[in-house]
């Protein structure tokens, strides 16, 4: 699978950020969740991940765990590099 995402460096820790489309939390659980663990192991399995849906506002929107939102929140889109990542696709 391959998705766009950054690996953006904050005072804390790097934290990957996958692109998504809206209609990620539309995804039952259980799929939401196996497609955080690609996400991870798409950026190496070695740093966590939040997504960042797509929107039409031109406002960013993140999901994920509570605690790295506010980290990757302030850090603004145009000094993170996005670029296409592959992850391993589901069995």
């Amino acid at each position: 699978m391959k998705f766009n995402g950054a690996l953006v460096k904050t005072e804390e820790r790097v934290i990957g950020v996958a692109v998504v489309e809206n209609n990620f939390l539309d995804l039952d659980p259980e799929t939401r969740a196996k497609r955080m663990l690609q996400y991870h192991e798409g950026f190496g399995g070695k740093v966590p991940v939040v997504v960042l849906l797509e929107s039409i506002e031109n406002k960013e929107k993140y999901w994920g765990r509570p605690d790295l939102i506010p980290l990757v929140k302030d850090v603004p889109l145009n000094m993170m590099t996005f670029k296409t990542w592959t992850a391993p696709d589901e069995d």
